[in-house]
């Protein structure tokens, strides 16, 4: 469950705010209350990008090296609105099974 939901998770996080991988992992952790590892964030990441819902560009700091930070497409906006109907639609079925 928690795998089918993280893309959608992770676009909404980057749909509010450009974020980095370890700022996403710390906003999932402190909304959802479970940890997810790099090993799953950064694959969510790769595909987002290969499918054009996000793209990446780096910001350098003053200090140490440089982060790689995600926005949101126009294609994702619109991916987000076609996910979310969908999810509520389907946590509304569930609900009446329950």
């Amino acid at each position: 469950m928690k795998k089918g939901i993280l893309p959608l998770v992770v676009l909404l996080i980057i749909s509010k705010q450009d974020s980095y991988g370890y700022q996403i992992s710390s906003e999932i952790e402190k909304t959802l209350g479970f940890e997810v590892a790099d090993g799953t964030i950064y694959p969510i990441l790769m595909r987002l990008c290969k499918d054009e819902l996000i793209e990446p560009y780096w910001v350098q700091k003053d200090s140490g090296m440089p982060r790689k930070y995600y926005k949101i497409t126009e294609i994702g906006r619109k991916y987000i609105v076609n996910l979310t109907d969908y999810y509520l639609n389907i946590t509304k079925r569930i609900g009446q099974l329950i």
